[in-house]
């Protein structure tokens, strides 16, 4: 006989400074913001170093953009140009993001309502400062506080 099994909904990852650490990046086919058609986004999935009380797990905090890197009203380019300062319209060209799993960003989540459905209320971040040098040549400008400690680093 079939066993039916509920999804809990995610818990909001709480408003004010945190550590991300780069998770995973995902392509997806989904809905264009029409809903005419289908589109490839990128689903980039971070965890927090703040632990949920509730279910001892980290937040999760997730970004949705698109594929195209350059144009500045593209949340790509705006997400790229922090994960990684320095970074150039031809290094991001054919960038592998599997280069960027595993790095620590310093950030600022805030709660913001969804375009579509302003009952739907996500964690987003407000900037992403890297935590360890770029790939791209700039130093890291986020500097760990002394009572900050990356979670994720190897001991």
């Amino acid at each position: 006989m079939p066993v039916i099994t509920t999804q809990s909904d995610r818990v909001l990852c709480p408003a004010g400074p945190h550590i991300l650490k780069l998770f995973s990046v995902e392509l997806r086919e989904m809905d264009d913001y029409a809903k005419t058609g289908k589109t490839e986004r990128l689903i980039w999935t971070f965890y927090t170093k703040k632990i949920n009380p509730e279910d001892s797990n980290p937040w999760e905090v997730s970004l949705f953009t698109g594929t195209s890197y350059g144009p500045q009203k593209a949340k790509l380019t705006w997400l790229l140009d922090m994960l990684c300062p320095g970074i150039t319209k031809k290094e991001a060209e054919g960038l592998d993001t599997e280069d960027l799993i595993g790095t620590s960003y310093k950030t600022q989540i805030k709660h913001t309502a969804s375009q579509s459905d302003a009952s739907k209320i996500y964690a987003e971040p407000l900037y992403l400062e890297p935590l360890q040098p770029s790939p791209f040549g700039k130093e890291a400008r986020a500097e760990a506080e002394a009572d900050e400690v990356d979670p994720f680093a190897d001991p």
